[in-house]
């Protein structure tokens, strides 16, 4: 549309139009961000009382398994869900692109009376308004002077100054940089605050691993439980971390709401320069969000993910390398039983008395080569070459297949130190 549209009412209400849009997508992305927060507190949660109830003294193939499973696996499904910082920036790119639409929506102009306080001197006025302001009373009441007589005796008909707003660019501006940086800012803040409990996630994870990693199979009583206290230790602080963290709040729109109205205000006038709300000059416009927090928070749980990783891994071998040696073990005991039963044998034929002759020690010969043959036929029935083959391709396949599904490569971050506020440096504004 173009030109005047309505008076004064329709101007009231296409402001407020773009104030309740403006709310709307507030409240929708604070829920967002609430539901992350409570999010990854649930998931610490979930994981610390897992670490709690997870016997470090079982075998330790099972102990792995089980804080795999219970406690890092729910971690990095946290960190790549619901917590993720890619939803936290999506939320706000869902919430521009809301606003954005809802621009079309505003009609392009309208029309009302001129406001009668425009004019008026106002708190907070440069020397440069308040003198244009002084000039145009002076000339509006010499110009009111010359007109009165006529206006007085009905020659004139009396009229008020129009005032043209040119509400949709003064929507595409707010809409499109005013509010979204007030909300770049409430994102930025939900992220940083709970950026010291994912740090010490991280290092629960990293020390827990390198701990259980290098645990003996037939030593576990003291290196894993010390292991294990120092995870759920850490796991705790962390969820302490986050309970504590400031909970995210409604983005602060008050300042661009009170630019918004200035704007409609002095529409029209030369109190407003109109040159920032053209589009070519909009779209040169950056929007600061800093998105490598969205790097923060996916290397964090591929840490997570490279723990429960390992752990698994290990925890395979060990299960693989079990059943490897109950699959030797049951040839070799075969083997052994076949070997003392010729011993025993052979022990029966030894000569007694005080001669041995040549005849009897060459009988002890054929003997002796016989019962080898017979060895030999024993270990062909009990099949232990094979057996010990086919345990051994088993063993191959099992590591082969424990390790399939690892990645070739996996991107962490270093852990930093959990006493400071962990951020990705965000650029002041």
């Amino acid at each position: 549309m173009t030109g005047p549209e309505s008076v004064d009412a329709g101007v009231d209400a296409a402001v407020q139009g773009v104030h309740h849009k403006v709310e709307e997508s507030a409240h929708q992305l604070l829920e967002t961000l609430e539901d992350r927060h409570d999010g990854w507190i649930d998931a610490l949660e979930q994981s610390l009382e897992a670490s709690r109830t997870t016997d470090p003294d079982q075998p330790v193939a099972a102990y792995l398994e089980a804080v795999s499973t219970n406690v890092t696996r729910p971690l990095f499904a946290a960190l790549t869900g619901r917590v993720s910082g890619k939803r936290a920036t999506q939320a706000w790119d869902d919430a521009r692109t809301s606003l954005e639409e809802a621009v079309a929506r505003v009609p392009r102009s309208l029309s009302r009376p001129e406001p009668p306080h425009l004019y008026r001197p106002r708190e907070g006025d440069s020397w440069w308004v308040g003198t244009r302001k002084s000039l145009v009373r002076a000339r509006r009441a010499v110009a009111a002077a010359a007109r009165w007589p006529f206006e007085r005796f009905g020659a004139r008909e009396r009229t008020q100054p129009i005032q043209t707003v040119p509400l949709r660019a003064l929507a595409a501006y707010h809409m499109g940089v005013r509010v979204p940086r007030a909300f770049s800012r409430g994102v930025e803040a939900a992220l940083q605050a709970l950026a010291p409990s994912v740090t010490l996630v991280e290092r629960a994870v990293a020390d827990w691993t390198n701990q259980a990693m290098g645990t003996p199979e037939g030593d576990q009583a003291v290196t894993t439980d010390t292991a294990h206290a120092a995870l759920t230790e850490t796991l705790a602080r962390a969820h302490a971390s986050a309970t504590e963290a400031p909970r995210p709040v409604a983005p602060g729109l008050a300042e661009a709401s009170a630019h918004f109205d200035e704007d409609v205000l002095t529409s029209d006038t030369f109190m407003l320069n109109p040159r920032r709300y053209r589009p070519e000059v909009l779209a040169r416009v950056q929007l600061p969000l800093d998105r490598r927090w969205e790097e923060f928070y996916e290397r964090a749980a591929n840490r997570a993910a490279l723990g429960a990783d390992l752990a698994q891994l290990r925890a395979g071998l060990l299960q693989h390398m079990a059943r490897f040696g109950e699959a030797v073990g049951e040839t070799v005991e075969k083997v052994a039983g076949v070997l003392e039963a010729k011993a025993r044998a052979l022990g029966d034929m030894e000569p007694s008395g005080a001669g041995i002759d040549l005849q009897s020690l060459d009988a002890i010969r054929v003997d002796v080569g016989a019962h080898v043959d017979g060895l030999e036929a024993a270990l062909r029935e009990a099949d232990g070459v094979a057996r010990i083959d086919a345990a051994a391709d088993r063993l191959a396949d099992g590591l082969a297949t424990a390790t399939r599904h690892l990645p070739q490569l996996i991107r962490c971050q270093a852990i930093q130190d959990d006493e400071r506020v962990v951020s990705p440096a965000p650029s002041r504004r």
